[in-house]
């Protein structure tokens, strides 16, 4: 389908947020029998401000779910009145039914935690929509709120009812697929359950007119933080300069048009119409792209966009989803279709100063196709799937989409997939030329799903570095090594510092390490009339808490014991002594100790050195036998071993008792005693008994 773009209708509205800085609310502990409405309220007040503004402010400083069923005209919009009053010292329930004498045009109830307002005049109208009843409603693996709120209406059987689903802030997505059954419940309960199934503060709000009715499911009433932040500016007027791309064959065209100034709280309508003559283009019959470039100190969020295409006779005829434009790692389609005379329209188009190249693959039941795509700087194509499933040859992996396939859900990236960032407007939408309907599909911001630090926790002896490494997890799966380029911090660097995920101790103690990179993508999937930019979030972080360690004590040990009788002599990793000792009597045995640090963690290092100091305290020998002082280091196993032996050349020794030994280990680094034993030779084993807890022991038999 080719669009005709014959008028096209954008309109502009500054939005400024009241502030509620002057909402002085403070909690108090509700009265048992009111519940979360029991909560006191020292001060509320509107100044010159709706009722629906109050009720705003209670949601957002109180979190209490909150739905409006707002008065719908036939056409137009309807005017609210405005008030200046105050209450002091009242309950929450108090605070709702003073709005409710404020503007007796509504009245309020509660069902459950959720707070309904509603027209009083539909009271206690059977036939008003949100009061009829259903006698059995089913839900069955529903995943979006907006399909929730349109299966209520089906189940209804009303042909004349109408609601239409407009998707606004926070998640619109259930945490799974719904499954659920109500009996007897009215169409407003319904949709009390959809917002408490998306979570505990969401609610809902109606607008539009009698014959279009739309709902919205809010996390919050009231502006989003942005939004907020704004209010404390004072208000400025927005200056927005026009930019148009367009094609001329296969050039890529711009022009820049001349700037308009928005002021504060106002809407202004761009009719492309008129604007396109200033670009030479009076006669253009096509596509184009407008960039509205916003200049000054305006904050995001001050300047919002809605659009639509019109033909000759003002019939809306396509939509047209402002969105803006950064750099993302792929984007999704979640639905398209070419069953049942639908096509799916792809509009791409390439924003930056160079050409780049894209892979737009295709997912669908048993396999998927990767179709490449060229676009040079600042061009725009245009594509329906059909033409992709009808007309492709093997893709570079050699696959062919199956005759029949007709659904499945879309990917574009770079080249390389999610390791490569893209600049690109992606625009979509299912028609169906025989009944002359069209409609966007969700769009899903590939990005991030969880992160995390390797290792956590971690621990590094002190004068040892040790490197960290921050893992990303894509929503697909793929995971990516973004150490480098992550921020690095230290909760203390008087113990320890870092720098690209490499920890550098300081002094011995407790650490937490954190990484964090502001603007990876996060993943999210947003069905919304709204344009919504990709990524719609990012920032992702992980933190792993750490342990400078220095060696304390010495654990153990574990002994190996071997006997000879005529063998070559060997070490405790079976290496020959030097000099070697090719035949030898008695028994040999190895003692395995374990690092502790100064929490009795193991230290998990290679080469931590240790001295040995030997002293005989008692022996049956003579002459006395002379021990040299030894040393020892972690192996590659983290452990110190010890070798103890006795015997000869000859013969085994024969039964007694032989010698005493004070053995002493000290850090070599320090000098710091990690410890000591009494090591008692006989005449077929060694005994080693640990005296380091006890002072000046002497190693003695008695």
């Amino acid at each position: 389908m080719k669009p005709l773009l014959v008028a096209s209708i954008l309109t502009l509205a500054a939005l400024i947020a009241k502030t509620h800085d002057d909402f002085l609310a403070h909690r108090f502990q509700a009265p048992s029998q009111l519940g979360p409405l029991g909560q006191k309220v020292q001060l509320f007040q509107l100044t010159d401000e709706t009722i629906f503004d109050g009720l705003a402010r209670l949601d957002q400083s109180y979190g209490i779910p909150i739905s409006i069923e707002g008065i719908l005209p036939d056409e137009g919009t309807v005017t609210n009145p405005k008030f200046r009053a105050k209450i002091e010292n009242e309950t929450l329930a108090d605070a709702l039914s003073w709005l409710c004498s404020l503007d007796p045009r509504y009245r309020w109830t509660l069902d459950g935690t959720m707070v309904n307002f509603f027209p009083a005049a539909f009271m206690h109208d059977p036939h008003y929509l949100f009061n009829r009843q259903l006698p059995v409603l089913h839900f069955q693996d529903v995943g979006q709120s907006g399909d929730a709120a349109i299966e209520v209406i089906r189940q209804l059987g009303d042909p004349t009812e109408h609601l239409y689903f407009l998707g606004i802030g926070g998640t619109q997505a259930f945490s799974k697929p719904w499954t659920a059954t109500f009996d007897n419940i009215t169409v407003r309960g319904a949709l009390n359950r959809i917002a408490a199934e998306l979570g505990p503060t969401y609610g809902w709000q109606i607008g539009g007119t009698t014959k279009s009715k739309l709902i919205m499911f809010h996390y919050k009433l009231g502006a989003p933080p942005g939004l907020r932040r704004l209010a404390k500016d004072k208000s400025q007027p927005i200056t927005v300069v026009p930019n148009l791309y367009w094609m001329s064959g296969s050039v890529p065209q711009t022009a820049k048009l001349t700037a308009m100034t928005v002021p504060p709280f106002s809407t202004q309508a761009l009719n492309m119409a008129a604007l396109l003559p200033q670009a030479g283009l009076a006669n253009y019959n096509g596509s184009v792209n407008l960039v509205l470039d916003v200049t000054g100190s305006a904050l995001p969020g001050g300047l919002l966009l809605a659009s639509g295409s019109v033909d000759s006779k003002n019939t809306y005829v396509f939509q047209v989803t402002p969105e803006g434009i950064k750099e993302s790692i792929a984007k999704d389609l979640s639905y398209w279709s070419t069953a049942n005379g639908n096509d799916t329209m792809v509009t791409l188009w390439n924003p930056a100063d160079e050409d780049q190249d894209f892979a737009f693959k295709l997912f669908y039941s048993g396999g998927h196709y990767s179709f490449p795509i060229h676009l040079p700087a600042r061009a725009t194509q245009m594509f329906n799937i059909s033409e992709i499933i009808h007309g492709a040859g093997p893709d570079s992996e050699g696959n062919v989409i199956p005759v029949g396939t007709s659904e499945g859900s879309a990917e574009l990236s770079g080249p390389l997939g999610e390791n490569q960032y893209i600049l690109v407007s992606m625009d979509a939408g299912i028609y169906n030329q025989q009944k002359a309907t069209c409609g966007p599909p969700c769009k899903t911001c590939q990005g991030a799903v969880d992160s995390w630090i390797t290792d956590n926790p971690f621990a590094t002896p002190l004068g040892t570095n040790h490197q960290l490494t921050f893992t990303i997890q894509n929503h697909s799966g793929t995971q990516i090594n973004d150490t480098t380029f992550a921020g690095w911090n230290s909760s203390d660097t008087s113990v320890a510092t870092v720098s690209t995920g490499l920890v550098q101790p300081v002094a011995v103690g407790a650490v937490s390490i954190a990484a964090e990179d502001d603007y990876y993508p996060v993943y999210d999937t947003i069905c919304s009339q709204f344009g919504i930019t990709c990524p719609f979030e990012t920032g992702v972080l992980g933190d792993g808490d750490g342990t400078v360690q220095v060696p304390t004590s010495l654990a153990g040990p574990s002994s190996s014991k071997t006997t000879y009788t005529g063998q070559e002599l060997k070490d405790c990793y079976q290496r020959s002594m030097d000099p070697p000792v090719p035949a030898y009597y008695g028994y040999e045995e190895c003692e395995s100790y374990t690092v502790l640090d100064q929490n009795k963690d193991q230290i998990k290092q290679t080469g931590i050195a240790f001295d040995e100091s030997l002293k005989i305290t008692d022996t049956n020998v003579n002459p006395a036998p002379t021990f040299n002082n030894g040393s020892g280091s972690t192996d590659s196993d983290y452990i110190v071993k010890d070798m103890l032996s006795l015997g000869s050349a000859t013969a085994p020794p024969p039964t007694g008792s032989y010698v005493l030994v004070k053995q002493t280990w000290t850090l070599h680094s320090s000098g710091a005693t990690v410890r000591v034993n009494c090591l008692d030779f006989e005449a077929t084993d060694v005994t080693v008994k640990d005296i380091t807890s006890t002072p000046g022991a002497t190693c003695s038999r008695n």
